[in-house]
């Protein structure tokens, strides 16, 4: 399953926990318009992130867990500084940006956003990142 569609079965999976049975509903309570959420469901259109994280936001998820699913990179700010927009980028093929680790996982954990799990999978990705590109 790609990770678009799991954010499509997801988004379904937690309308139905709060009760919001149909597409119309789950749109009313988020305030977006009912074909947004069709195209989501549907596997036809890939959500802005202001679209996932309204819909993280209303229907209780996390939103940095679903704007990955839909294909957005997710690093806190304060990370990269002024290098980076605050909102979500697309994954971007190419793009090469060397941090110093030490400061990268200090960042994470200050900010307080992830698992101590998924730091250390962040922090062993940039270790063999650095390892290949040396």
């Amino acid at each position: 399953m790609e990770d678009f569609d799991l954010l499509a079965f997801e988004v379904r999976e937690a309308a139905g926990e709060i009760g919001l049975s149909s597409l119309r509903k789950i749109a009313a309570h988020i305030g977006v318009d009912h074909t947004l959420i069709l195209g989501i469901v549907t596997y036809k259109r890939r959500p802005t992130p202001e679209t996932v994280t309204k819909l993280a936001d209303g229907l209780g998820r996390d939103r940095a867990h679903w704007l990955r699913l839909a294909g957005y990179s997710v690093v806190p700010s304060e990370i990269l500084g002024d290098r980076v927009r605050e909102s979500p980028a697309p994954y971007s093929a190419g793009r090469r940006v060397t941090l110093d680790p030490k400061r990268f996982e200090e960042a994470l954990r200050a900010s307080g956003r992830l698992s101590e799990e998924d730091i250390e999978t962040v922090i062993s990705l940039i270790k063999e990142a650095a390892d290949q590109g040396a």
